[in-house]
């Protein structure tokens, strides 16, 4: 199962959504079980960024980032911007949930310094 998704996706309903921390509807309930990984991609946004950025996910387990756990579904390293190659399975919280929250912070837990007008990413259940 894919998820394409945008930060100007279900603006009715959470009206504060921004490129860098956005919810968006999944039209149904998904019963994410012990078994089930979500990975992350690919993520398009206008500018750049002269840091690492951190996509994190509300629906992942949490992972080692920075002295902290945190739900990080992937890494984008400036030293190398251009692909992700290979996806990163992360085990998924065991939960039931009609919605994904993606947020976007660099390595010291802010928001990026510029902003995109729109942030796009795709992410797959398997």
């Amino acid at each position: 199962m894919y998820f394409f998704l945008s930060s100007t996706d279900s603006l009715d309903s959470y009206p504060d959504n921004h490129p860098f921390d956005f919810t968006v509807n999944l039209g149904r309930y998904y019963h994410l079980k012990e078994h089930d990984r979500l990975a992350l991609l690919d993520i398009q946004f206008d500018g750049k960024s002269s840091e690492d950025l951190y996509i994190f996910c509300d629906s992942v387990s949490s992972s080692y980032v920075n002295g902290s756990y945190l739900p990080s579904l992937r890494v984008i390293r400036q030293s190398r911007p251009s692909g992700f190659g290979v996806p990163y399975f992360i085990p998924t919280r065991v939960h039931t949930t009609n919605s994904l929250r993606i947020y976007i912070r660099t390595r010291h837990g802010q928001l990026p310094s510029f902003t995109p007008k729109q942030v796009r990413c795709t992410v797959q259940l398997g």
